[in-house]
């Protein structure tokens, strides 16, 4: 499985912590964000120095990862180690964005979301940045539906 985020640079152009530890170490962690852990989630935003524990300042429970060094968020509903494959600059500085390109190598998923064979996705709860003034608008996934794929 290939995953894809983006990344922006801060609003001095310099390049955030996860960018600077993705290029350093080749390998991360993404951690899924359920409305229950959406508050961790917008604190752990703060600009805190490099050497702040962020789990610490949020509450979070660090836990080792089974093949990629970087930890797992414990409280997640759903972690994936990553591995990068690519890095894809878009734009000019200072607004200069990174593409992160990487092949998921383990996939975590809490046993009480999984059932037939794929992940519940009314029971994850999952939230999704939008953007808008300084990134702060977000979505839901519980509003979901089916449709009924074509022959």
């Amino acid at each position: 499985m290939i995953v894809g985020f983006s990344i922006g640079k801060k609003g001095d152009g310099h390049k955030k912590d996860t960018l600077v530890n993705i290029e350093f170490s080749g390998d991360f962690v993404i951690n899924t964000v359920s409305e229950a852990l959406a508050g961790a989630m917008n604190q752990s935003s703060k600009n805190y120095p490099s050497f702040v524990d962020e789990f610490k300042e949020v509450g979070l429970t660090p836990v080792k990862a089974d093949i990629v060094k970087p930890p797992m968020v414990a409280e997640s509903p759903v972690n994936m180690e990553c591995r990068l494959v690519q890095i894809l600059e878009f734009g000019a500085a200072p607004r200069q964005n990174n593409f992160i390109v990487a092949e998921v190598l383990r996939l975590h998923i809490k046993d009480e979301l999984y059932s037939n064979n794929e992940i519940q996705s009314a029971r994850l709860k999952a939230i999704g940045r939008l953007g808008g003034t300084g990134g702060a608008t977000y979505c839901r996934t519980t509003d979901i539906f089916e449709m009924e794929r074509p022959d």
